[in-house]
């Protein structure tokens, strides 16, 4: 069996049995956009809009969260507004008598990579005055094109939301929580959750998923044809649109639709 990648870890108390192979039946990840940031850098990172926009995602993971039948995962990437809504999202669940087993920050959650900070300034500071929308930035050649000096691209962004995929899929397939139902939560930002929308599952967002708006993504086992041996599917469900089951070729990590049951 291949090692899990470091980063996307699990927590001791749900690793699987060295003994026995795990057979999860279902696995539910919320991912979910930081809330409005002040750009600080310094957590929480977050205006009383951004904080509230928290507040009320957390409210609706508290409602549908069972704390006596899942084990609950926080991931967020390592920028200071993620962190912050990380920190409202597991007070909110403390409060609702929930726990979480393991939090970690995942790097391949992180924003887009600046590598040159000046020049991607006055590029973006150029579309604001614009009055162009993130979606409509992001279109923008210095974001479409290959790989540059400036910025991290759409099509790399698009390959660190496969990963993440992958990485969440190789999770529910290694992760044995018993009884329990494993839920993992992921603060991330709109240039990685996005591409997984519109890119990965092929959904539509008009403008794009806005800040403390998440997507729901729901792992399970398919048995292959009349073989014994089973598959892992994985659905989304985002503003009413549901989408799959499909199954994720481990190699592309393309999505290719379930088989009919």
């Amino acid at each position: 069996m291949s090692h899990a990648p470091e980063e996307f870890s699990i927590p001791d108390e749900a690793r699987e049995s060295r003994e026995v192979e795990p057979s999860p039946k279902e696995m539910v990840v919320d991912l979910v956009r930081h809330g409005e940031s002040k750009y600080t850098g310094t957590p929480p990172d977050l205006t009383a809009r951004g904080q509230a926009q928290i507040e009320s995602y957390a409210e609706g993971l508290v409602k549908d969260i069972d704390p006596e039948h899942d084990t609950v995962v926080l991931w967020h990437s390592p920028m200071a507004r993620t962190e912050g809504s990380a920190d409202i999202i597991q007070q909110e669940l403390g409060r609702g008598g929930g726990v979480v087993a393991k939090r970690q920050s995942i790097p391949t959650m992180r924003m887009m990579d600046i590598k040159n900070p000046e020049q991607m300034e006055d590029v973006w500071n150029m579309m604001v005055t614009r009055g162009m929308t993130e979606g409509e930035i992001l279109e923008h050649e210095v974001f479409q094109g290959t790989p540059n000096e400036t910025v991290e691209t759409m099509p790399e962004m698009e390959r660190r939301s496969r990963r993440l995929l992958n990485g969440l899929r190789y999770a529910f397939e290694h992760v044995d929580p018993g009884e329990r139902r494993l839920r993992i939560i992921g603060v991330s930002h709109f240039e990685i959750l996005n591409p997984l929308l519109s890119k990965v599952f092929h959904l539509s967002p008009k403008e794009g998923l806005e800040k403390g708006e998440g997507a729901r993504l729901t792992f399970g086992k398919q048995q292959k044809g009349d073989s014994k041996t089973s598959q892992t599917t994985v659905s989304i469900q985002f503003r009413g649109q549901t989408a799959g089951p499909f199954i994720i070729d481990p190699t592309t990590r393309e999505l290719m639709p379930a088989e009919k049951e």
